[in-house]
Formats: C-alpha cells, structure tokens, sequence
C-alpha cells in the first residue's frame, strides 16, 4: 500500500521491505539568471539565461507570465522596444525529461526622450490677478521642467504648472515658455504670452503751454494700457474730433489765454482723467518800452514846452493850451505806429501815491527826427493829482501795458 517491495523468507516467520537508494534530482539547475535591462525607445533588449541538467534541455520564454511564441533558447531579444514594453518583466522555463525550473523575473525598462503632448496657451488677466500656464509631457525616466520668462530661467519654476501671483502692467506682454528634459534629450515647448488689463495709467500729463499769438500749442498725454480712447477737454468740455493722444491748436489767438486742458483716456477696464494745463497766448505786438535812467525806474522825461526836467508842476504858464495844465514829454521804444494810427491809438494812466488810477490823454505820438526808432509821446498831467508826490505812468498800444516810470510832481 505505500508503495514498498516486501518478500517472505522461507523458514523465517518474518516480512522483510527491499529498500531502494533515491536518486538524485534530475530537474535543471539554472548558472546564471536572466537580469533587469534597461534601453531606450527603438533599441534592443536581450534576456540571457544558463542552465545545467540530464538529458535535453528546452527553454520557453514568458513575459507577465505569459510564454511568448517562438522563444525557446537560452536568450531572448525584444526589437524596437516601444513605451509599452516598459516595465514588463521576463522569466525563463527550462525543461528536461524528468522536470522543469523557473528563473527569476527581469524588469525591461525602456526610457523615451520627452514628448509634450499639450503646449502653453496665451493668457489674458486683469491687472491683480494670476496666471497660469500649464505644459503635458510624456517621458520616461520622468522628465524635469524649467519654465522661462523671456528667455530666462525662473527661479523654482520646476513643475508642469506655472502661476504668476498678482500680474502687474510690468508683466503685460511678457512671454514664457518650459523646457522639459530627461537623460534621453531635451525639449522645448512654444511660446505663450501674457496679456495684463488694466485700467489706463498715465504717465505723463499734459504740461502748461506759453505761446504767442498765432504760434501752436501742443498738448501730450503718455498712457500704459490697451484698447485706449482719448477725449481732450476744453475748461471742462469735450473738443470735438480731439481723440488722440496729442492735442495741436495750429493757430493760437488772444481769447485763447487762460484756457485749461486736459485728457480723458478710457478702455474698456476703466478711465483715467490727466491734470488740467493751462494755455498762455501773449500777444505778437512787442511791448512798449518808456526810457528811464540808467539804473533807475525814474523817466527821462521833459516839459513839451520849456523842454525842462522834473520835478514837474501841476500847471504852468509856459505852454500853448488854454488850461495851464502842464504836458509831459516821455520818450518810447517798441511803439512802431501802423499806418493811420496816430496819439489816439495809446491810452495812458498816471498811478499816484494812494494808488488812485487817475486816466491820462496822450495828446501826441510821434518819432524823433532823425531816430525813427524812438517816439515821442506827449501827456497831459491829469486832474486831481496831489502835490509833492510821486506818481507812475504807464502807456498801452494795441493791448500791450509798458512799464511803469516814476515822475516827481511839485
């Protein structure tokens, strides 16, 4: 029942068991197990096993556990390894008559340069907000990632994704890019840009403008921004067509003085309004000029008749009027009179002590013989002048004042 050979000795009354020596095993013994490989994509990968025993060995080949058809020598070779071989793990099956043995398993692993199979896109935020830029790549051993900033590395930007906090307008138009690398190769996605809006910010504002009459005036805004509109004002209204970034007047006049000037900039975050600018227009004419001495506000000034200095009396017998008021003679520059003007173009006014304007009658106007470019200019003292005093007198032509000159009244 168990298998044994017994026998019966004749004359013995004993069973005796006939005991056979075992054998030894008779299964292969596997000398050199197969080992991990490692390639890259494309290439080769070859498994190697050896392996002792009686009689006549076979080998059958497995991958996962599964025998692979045609694979039954003591090495094995994988062609044009691809990504989806890696990982996959390789055992040999040695057989003989009497048994078989399995070897240990081997890994493949099949590395790949990497592949970005999803690119940066171009963002668009609001100034404050934040972007983010994002790449996919595939790859093995996994690949690392650098993102860049026009062109430079940013500082722990390592990851697939990259977020910039709180975009500013510094930030607008900035552009970034990663590179994704393992020990098989280097790759570099596209570029994608940054676009910030905001609000307009100006910059530069309009600046006060002096001119003189019939000269331009430019006024110039500097804004950062996008999809800006310009609106120039006039104290305070809109100027019709004045929608660009500078403002022209080609031809200035008078009652263009003291006008403001500013700048609304819009788009479609907001709108900003600029400083006010004034405009000054100063009249063409030059100004007239009364001659003083040298160093002094004091007129040259004469009597028109005695052809006497200061101080000059109220009244005076030695002229050729009926009133005895006395006429001073002033002598002017810069006064050139047009054709058909003559005294009434001037006006004048005396300025006394107690700052009383008192008007004055310039009762000729006329050159120097012999100097053309100097006028003579002859005024009556007006009424209700203190005496011993100081006055100041003044001549206006055309809308342009003199200076004031200082006369010594008795």
């Amino acid at each position: 029942a168990d298998g044994s050979l017994y026998y019966l000795a004749i004359g013995a009354s004993s069973v005796f068991r006939v005991q056979f020596p075992t054998e030894p095993s008779q299964a292969p013994v596997i000398t050199s197990q197969p080992s991990n490989q490692t390639v890259t994509q494309g290439q080769s990968a070859t498994f190697q096993i050896a392996a002792d025993g009686a009689g006549r060995l076979t080998y059958q080949w497995q991958r996962n556990g599964v025998a692979i058809s045609g694979a039954n020598s003591p090495s094995y070779t994988l062609t044009n390894a691809t990504l989806a071989d890696n990982g996959a793990k390789f055992r040999c099956l040695v057989s003989n008559d009497f048994s078989n043995t399995v070897s240990n398993e081997a890994t493949l692993t099949v590395n790949t340069a990497p592949l970005i199979t999803t690119q940066p896109s171009d963002q668009t935020v609001l100034q404050g907000e934040s972007a983010t830029f994002q790449v996919a790549a595939t790859g093995s051993p996994t690949p690392g990632y650098q993102w860049r900033r026009n062109g430079v590395n940013i500082s722990g930007a390592n990851s697939p994704t990259y977020t910039l906090l709180n975009a500013t307008l510094a930030d607008n138009g900035a552009r970034f890019r990663c590179v994704v690398s393992n020990t098989v190769n280097t790759v570099t996605s596209i570029e994608a840009t940054l676009t910030v809006n905001a609000p307009p910010n100006i910059v530069q504002h309009p600046s006060n403008q002096s001119v003189k009459e019939g000269q331009p005036a430019t006024f110039v805004i500097s804004v950062i921004g996008s999809a800006l509109t310009f609106q120039w004002q006039r104290n305070g209204a809109n100027i019709p067509g004045a929608d660009a970034a500078m403002y022209n007047i080609p031809t200035t006049v008078l009652s263009d003085n003291g006008a403001t000037f500013r700048c609304v900039v819009t788009n479609p975050f907001g709108s900003a309004t600029s400083n006010q600018a004034s405009l000054t227009v100063s009249s063409a004419e030059p100004v007239p000029v009364l001659l003083t001495e040298q160093n002094s506000d004091l007129a040259i000034a004469l009597d028109s008749v005695s052809r006497m200095s200061g101080p000059f009396p109220l009244n005076t017998f030695f002229n050729f009027s009926t009133d005895r008021r006395t006429r001073v003679l002033l002598f002017a520059i810069d006064t050139n009179l047009q054709p058909g003007e003559n005294a009434s173009a001037f006006t004048a006014r005396v300025e006394d002590s107690l700052q009383v304007i008192h008007p004055v009658t310039v009762e000729f106007a006329g050159s120097l013989p012999g100097f053309d470019w100097l006028t003579q200019l002859v005024i009556r003292l007006p009424d209700g002048l203190p005496s011993n005093t100081e006055v100041l007198v003044s001549i206006t032509l055309r809308g342009q004042t003199s200076n004031k000159v200082r006369l010594h009244i008795q």
